[in-house]
């Protein structure tokens, strides 16, 4: 047995989210905290839009963790090991898929 590629695909790709979760979680954060504050847009529009905001920046954080939650759902269906056989063959379907995108 040998080391599923798939596996250690969905492994990089968590520990490269975990990383990079607090500043995609906070993405939005800065600008509405102007935006509430009242620093740089007022009126109705504004509360408006910024309401928006809000909701999108409060968003960020719910979608980083469902990210992360659907990648780890993925590692514990996937195998860690495989054959050798069955490796060579996702690793040619992972590189088809790549190079289909």
């Amino acid at each position: 047995m040998v080391a599923n590629p798939l596996y250690a695909a969905l492994s990089e790709l968590h520990s490269q989210l975990e990383q990079d979760a607090p500043t995609m979680s906070n993405a939005l954060k800065g600008a509405d905290q102007q935006m509430s504050g009242n620093q740089t847009w007022v009126g109705p529009t504004a509360q408006s839009w910024g309401g928006q905001l809000d909701g999108y920046s409060r968003d960020c954080a719910s979608q980083v963790n469902g990210m992360l939650a659907e990648i780890e759902q993925q590692m514990q269906a996937t195998p860690q090991k495989v054959t050798a056989q069955q490796a060579q063959a996702i690793s040619k379907e992972m590189q088809l898929t790549a190079e289909g995108m």
